[in-house]
């Protein structure tokens, strides 16, 4: 905990926090037009604060030509001061935009269950009366199918049809969510008056359920189709928290539909929820009911697809994967029948043009897939749709040339573990080519932008000119997959429902660095190997924590606390002078053993491999620590 209080206004607690979200330093200039303040009152602001952060031992820095920072290493820090402090974001619309003014108001309104004063709105957002009067009367114009009651003697109310404000609701968030895949960055961009009712053990839990049902019912969702599917699932919890649940008698449902809704609790799993996440479901990609479909004709299709491959009319050079090729079309334009009986709009490719130039042979072959769908179905294929069957084509090319990618490493310093994380990217993706690992404020180096194809960042990373893939520090399953989604699909990788059916075989082995192979001589006298083998070692361990369990979260404090940890703790086990394991640390370890059996088992794997490779024992109270760093313990 801090020792000092923060004495810091509102604006000073957003800059602050700007300063904290940034990637780079921020000009003072961008500051003067994001507060609408004077540059002498902004710093006197940045001022207060690096006197402020300076008693708790974190700097606000400045770079020439490029502004103000927190050193990356002490942005943690910050949070945790401001946390700790009970700083809160106050919701003023001050300095908002008409649409964000319109969106706040209507995230307010949502979570009153009783009609409210315009005067208690004014004091909630610190805006004038009249500005929030003005506000309320622009909801309806802005938002269709949404009316604000006014009732003079007790104020303003929203009033619209449940389900129908939960979709409104619902796409403010899949807007703030896109281009975001981790519970942190979802709840670091919940709009701010949401922050207080939907925490991040929320989002997470929320994100766990829908993928514990997908992956028992073998459901792939794109990413953003999963984007939509949480929002909805968090607004839904919202509001049957807040007691907005309709009176309907229970109902049953589809088998998928009944296990989601059950996984998400046992609240409010009437006719009237379930009918309602039917249509979410459906017009995300996932049907309840598949009797429109013709499966057999569907077979015939592609069958004649293939056909059109092998003979090969426009003679191309190309050879392609026949059989996952099916699996994906087949996927796909079940999807896409299933859409159109149900008279749903397709997602638009924002990247069409661009697939039409660039995969000009592959958009030539879907054309002709086209044609045949359309002489099976009577049902002419959008050219968004066309355009997806040319990215599964590419997808699915046998040898290609473009799989050897230049990749640069964005990490907070660009040193320390970002060395391991390169490591282990070069190890997984051997076909890579790493130009280097840098932190956010070498990226205005020109000279580290040319010649790569996209970027790897373990930080959010704005206005790139090229793709950014965002992933833990560790380099977690999750992470690997989303790197091969990108080498198979390209900038496509939200829009295309993913097959995780072919994960890399790395992440399946006990020893993915051949610790095992480069064991020790018994004499343990060769320095050179034993370098070797300990940096292996290192690795291995940051391999085993990428498999812990998704509801287990290791930060960057205590990763890096494990491996320091262990660093000294090798010699020991060299020394083989390891005091007695005492009771009470025998009896907690075991205690792991039986409440996190799945932590345990994986860690004593790591335990028996680098027991047989050092040809050394590693006692009970040594082991122990580890767990101590997994969950968060004082070790």
């Amino acid at each position: 905990m801090t020792d000092v209080k923060l004495q810091l206004n509102n604006r000073q607690i957003e800059i602050l926090k700007n300063l904290i979200a940034a990637g780079t330093p921020m000009d003072i200039t961008v500051l003067m037009n994001r507060f609408g303040k004077s540059e002498r009152t902004i710093r006197y602001d940045l001022n207060e604060i690096r006197e402020a952060l300076e008693k708790q031992g974190i700097d606000v820095r400045t770079k020439a030509k490029k502004g103000f920072y927190i050193p990356a290493e002490q942005k943690p820090k910050a949070s945790r001061v401001i946390a700790e402090n009970g700083q809160q974001e106050e919701p003023s619309l001050l300095d908002d935009s008409d649409e964000t003014r319109n969106n706040s108001m209507l995230l307010y309104l949502m979570l009153q269950s009783k009609p409210i004063s315009a005067d208690e709105i004014a004091d909630t957002f610190y805006i004038s009366r009249s500005t929030a009067i003005r506000i309320l009367n622009n909801l309806e114009a802005a938002f269709s199918g949404i009316r604000v009651n006014s009732q003079k003697a007790y104020g303003y109310q929203l009033e619209a049809e449940e389900f129908m404000l939960r979709k409104i609701v619902t796409q403010l968030l899949v807007s703030a969510f896109k281009g975001s895949y981790t519970p942190e960055d979802w709840y670091l961009l919940l709009p701010r008056i949401l922050k207080e009712e939907i925490s991040m053990l929320t989002i997470s839990d929320v994100s766990q359920a829908i993928k514990k049902v997908n992956t028992h019912y073998n459901v792939w969702l794109s990413n953003t189709a999963f984007i939509n599917l949480l929002s909805y699932c968090l607004i839904r919890d919202l509001r049957l928290r807040k007691g907005f649940t309709q009176n309907n008698q229970k109902a049953a449902g589809s088998d998928y539909t009944m296990a989601l809704l059950q996984e998400l609790g046992n609240r409010g799993i009437n006719t009237l929820e379930v009918q309602w996440m039917n249509t979410i479901l459906n017009s995300n990609g996932i049907f309840v009911n598949q009797s429109c479909l013709d499966l057999n004709e569907l077979d015939h299709a592609l069958d004649e697809m293939l056909e059109l491959l092998k003979a090969d009319k426009h003679h191309l050079p190309y050879v392609f994967d026949t059989i996952t090729l099916y699996d994906d079309l087949y996927e796909h334009l079940q999807h896409t029948i299933n859409k159109e009986y149900l008279h749903l709009e397709n997602d638009e490719n924002p990247l069409i043009d661009e697939l039409k130039e660039n995969y000009a042979d592959f958009y030539l072959l879907a054309n002709d897939f086209a044609d045949i769908f359309e002489k099976h179905f009577l049902m002419k294929l959008s050219e968004n749709e066309i355009s997806y069957l040319a990215i599964y084509l590419y997808k699915n090319l046998i040898n290609q040339t473009a799989s050897n990618k230049k990749v640069l490493v964005v990490c907070a310093t660009g040193k320390g573990l970002s060395n391991l994380l390169t490591t282990r990217i070069r190890n997984v993706f051997q076909n890579l080519t790493i130009v280097g690992s840098v932190s956010p404020y070498q990226l205005d180096n020109i000279n580290l932008w040319k010649d790569i194809d996209f970027v790897i960042s373990t930080i959010p990373i704005a206005h790139s000119a090229y793709p950014v893939i965002k992933i833990s520090r560790i380099l977690s399953m999750e992470d690997i997959q989303r790197i091969q989604e990108f080498l198979h699909y390209g900038k496509f990788i939200d829009s295309i429902p993913m097959d995780h059916s072919n994960s890399a075989s790395f992440n399946a082995k006990n020893d993915p660095f051949d610790l095992y192979k480069d064991e020790l001589d018994p004499s343990k006298t060769d320095l050179a190997a034993a370098s070797t083998l300990y940096s292996k070692l290192q690795l291995t361990l940051l391999e085993y924590i990428s498999k812990l369990p998704p509801e287990v979260s290791m930060g960057q404090d205590a990763v890096l606390g494990m491996l320091i940890h262990m660093s000294m703790a090798v010699p020991r086990w060299f020394s083989q002078q390891n005091e007695e394991d005492e009771e009470e640390i025998i009896e907690a370890y075991y205690k792991y053993r039986d409440e996190q059996s799945n932590v345990f088992d994986l860690m004593e794997k790591f335990f028996a491999l680098v027991e047989e490779s050092l040809l050394i024992t590693i006692p009970i109270h040594e082991r122990y620590a580890f767990f101590l760093y997994i969950f968060n313990k004082e070790v």
